[in-house]
């Protein structure tokens, strides 16, 4: 009984290990084509805001993507509109010199004139 103890815990563990295996390439290429970089932001800024407290400011237009966290002020280059209600503002945070994408609902203020990224 031991020895087909022994054998079942040993195919349990390369089952599991063999999973972990086929699924780590398949979750990290469908992140990596979720995270595009987006449009190309407008250098010129006229526009500015104010982000809510740990704001997630993305590496690119896409819930998906790395995200470093921010509060406070930022400069907007440009807009990314998907749709209506799915926009996206490229920005540099003013506290870091950070830059990357906002979405909409994370701001507490948003003025100025700002123009579409280029491209989109």
């Amino acid at each position: 009984m031991r020895k087909t103890r022994g054998i079942r815990q040993f195919l349990v563990a390369v089952a599991v290990a063999a999973t972990t295996i086929v699924a780590v390439p398949t979750q990290a290429g469908a992140a990596a084509s979720a995270c595009s970089p987006g449009p190309t932001p407008d250098p010129v800024t006229f526009a500015a805001g104010t982000v809510y407290a740990d704001t997630p400011l993305r590496s690119g237009p896409y819930s998906g993507c790395s995200y470093y966290r921010i509060s406070g002020y930022v400069n907007v280059s440009c807009e990314f509109a998907k749709s209506a209600t799915n926009r996206w503002f490229y920005v540099e945070h003013t506290g870091t010199s950070r830059e990357g994408w906002v979405y909409i609902d994370n701001f507490a203020e948003l003025y100025g004139e700002w123009d579409a990224c280029d491209g989109w």
